[in-house]
């Protein structure tokens, strides 16, 4: 007989492994609080996110609301300029230029105790934001409350003197009230701050200017367009000075000159035909700063004698980089920014 054929005998699988024993703390509902707090972790993220995401569309609107009251405020429609500025506002309460910029179109449409509500509220957000110091004093100003405007003045130099814009708007301050040798301390303050301000030095050059103190002016000019070209107003007053004091120069009689001869070179055997002529404009380097070629000096060159150092000298208000959002500053030789 044969044997049996062969059976395969299958092979023994292992009983699966019996799960871990549950610790012996374990509690289903600690294990229910901390999946609650896993998702409330994720809920807390996701509503930071969505605060995130609003605030920057708040903020997107309301630069473009602000930009679109500027372009209001620049064409002279001053009602449509206040309400993109409320707009603004309304979507980023928290910036002081947009309040300032309310301030100035509700003044330009006759809403002066909005404007200086609005001014007052650019303040307490930015104590220092110098556009809303200079147009909530010319609101004082232009409404006699002269010493009010000179109290607020006071106060943000006070409170804060190393900041060079307090001690400038102090000193307009000044000058608009008469004192000159106040406001020509205030811009040496500011000076003594920051020396190469050049609304500071722009603003000094227009003292000495009105005081007939036409050098000094001239070199507080140069001072001020040495650090910033572009400055139209300065520039366009220095020219101006200058082209007096060419004409000056051309005035006086031929003898009254005096004549230097250039010293004779080594191999030259005639009197040279081109004398120096004291008196005669050209492009120097200025005790106060760097005059571009072709320009001319602002006075007259004698040679021999020794010049004045002129001291510091400073332009208006022409723009404020710092506050490039704000669409106008209230008061004369203010720029629209």
């Amino acid at each position: 007989m044969f044997p049996p054929p062969f059976r395969r005998i299958p092979a023994v699988r292992p009983l699966p492994a019996s799960p871990d024993p549950l610790p012996s703390d374990f509690s289903p509902r600690r294990s229910s609080m901390r999946r609650s707090c896993s998702m409330s972790a994720a809920r807390a993220l996701c509503l930071c996110v969505i605060f995130i995401w609003i605030a920057g569309c708040n903020s997107m609107h309301g630069w473009s609301a602000n930009r679109t009251g500027m372009r209001a405020y620049k064409d002279g429609n001053y009602a449509a300029a206040k309400d993109n500025f409320q707009k603004s506002l309304y979507d980023e309460p928290t910036n002081a230029d947009y309040a300032h910029n309310l301030g100035a179109s509700l003044k330009k449409t006759g809403d002066n105790d909005g404007a200086e509500r609005a001014y007052r509220h650019s303040l307490a957000l930015d104590p220092s934001h110098q556009p809303a110091h200079h147009s909530l004093a010319m609101l004082l100003s232009e409404q006699g409350r002269t010493q009010e405007a000179h109290d607020l003045a006071q106060m943000w130099s006070d409170t804060e003197p190393y900041l060079p814009e307090s001690h400038i708007e102090l000193a307009w301050l000044q000058r608009e009230t008469g004192d000159t040798a106040g406001a020509e301390q205030s811009l040496k303050n500011a000076l003594r701050i920051q020396p190469n301000n050049d609304v500071a030095t722009a603003q000094l050059g227009d003292l000495y200017r009105s005081t007939g103190q036409s050098d000094r002016a001239v070199a507080m000019y140069q001072r001020s367009l040495h650090t910033n070209w572009f400055q139209p107003q300065v520039q366009s007053r220095l020219a101006t000075m200058n082209a007096s004091s060419v004409q000056q120069a051309r005035l006086v009689p031929r003898q009254q000159q005096m004549v230097y001869g250039q010293p004779l070179p080594a191999y030259a055997s005639v009197t040279p035909t081109a004398p120096i002529v004291a008196g005669t404009p050209g492009p120097v380097m200025a005790s106060s700063g760097w005059v571009p070629a072709g320009a001319v000096v602002s006075s007259s060159v004698v040679l021999g004698t020794s010049q004045p150092i002129p001291t510091l000298a400073a332009p208006q208000f022409a723009t404020d980089s710092a506050h490039s959002d704000t669409a106008t500053n209230e008061g004369p030789e203010v720029q629209a920014h």
